[in-house]
């Protein structure tokens, strides 16, 4: 089960994809400025294509997005309630490291769940290692050793 699956039905995703299941998944840097995002790229990212809400652009180029963090932030949150408002979500997912930090004040702006992918992915890779979960020695294993000259 994702995140998103545990809070809501419907999101929109900036990945610059918006999720219909009220997840609006916020604008990506990574495709920030581009509309090239279709059903099969997010279906191949492992997330719920059938709820996508729609595909937004917040205009900024990836380089420039921590350049004005305000903008950014402002840019954001207007194509966020866009996505809420005439889209359905439920839910933004930031997915981009780009914006992270951004998370928690714009959950408390457009008062829904916001997913910052910073806090995520470091609470995922300590869930992880507590398990002592580790990537598979069979499908990864350890380069043959090297002549020593």
């Amino acid at each position: 089960m994702t995140i998103r699956g545990m809070l809501v039905q419907r999101y929109s995703l900036f990945y610059i994809f918006f999720f219909k299941q009220k997840t609006a998944y916020e604008i990506s840097a990574c495709l920030v400025g581009s509309e090239m995002c279709n059903k099969r790229q997010v279906w191949e990212k492992g997330l719920p294509a059938d709820k996508l809400a729609s595909v937004r652009s917040i205009g900024i180029p990836v380089s420039a997005v921590r350049d004005n963090m305000e903008k950014t932030f402002d840019a954001l949150c207007n194509a966020a309630r866009r996505c809420i408002e005439e889209d359905g979500a439920q839910c933004i997912v930031l997915s981009c490291l780009g914006m992270a930090g951004m998370g928690e004040r714009m959950t408390n702006e457009l008062k829904i769940p916001v997913i910052d992918p910073a806090p995520v992915a470091i609470k995922y890779a300590e869930m992880l290692a507590g398990l002592g979960i580790c990537y598979s020695r069979k499908a990864y294993p350890s380069p043959p050793d090297k002549e020593i000259i």
